[in-house]
């Protein structure tokens, strides 16, 4: 598990969705439950998935710089768009 810590008792977990037409972040304090923000971007199944996490990514870490290290759990809500084993 990655070390996500910004201050004593935080754990930042990036919750991220691969849906057929965006790919949806969320980063949470796990630690106090606050949700610390969000970001979307469309996701882009006709190159690389892993563009619209990146775009999500940027603008969680923008917001928080802490994200960047935040531990990263992901789901897809595609019905069959996206066919192949995401790893991030």
């Amino acid at each position: 598990m990655a070390d996500a810590s910004s201050g004593p008792g935080t754990h930042l977990v990036a919750c991220v969705d691969f849906g057929s037409t965006f790919t949806k972040a969320v980063l949470v304090d796990v630690a106090t439950g606050d949700l610390l923000g969000t970001a979307s971007h469309r996701t882009t199944s006709d190159t690389d998935v892993l563009y619209g996490w990146d775009a999500c990514l940027a603008e969680l870490v923008e917001a928080h710089p802490a994200a960047a290290r935040a531990e990263v759990l992901a789901c897809s809500s595609a019905a069959g768009g996206l066919r192949h084993s995401l790893v991030v």
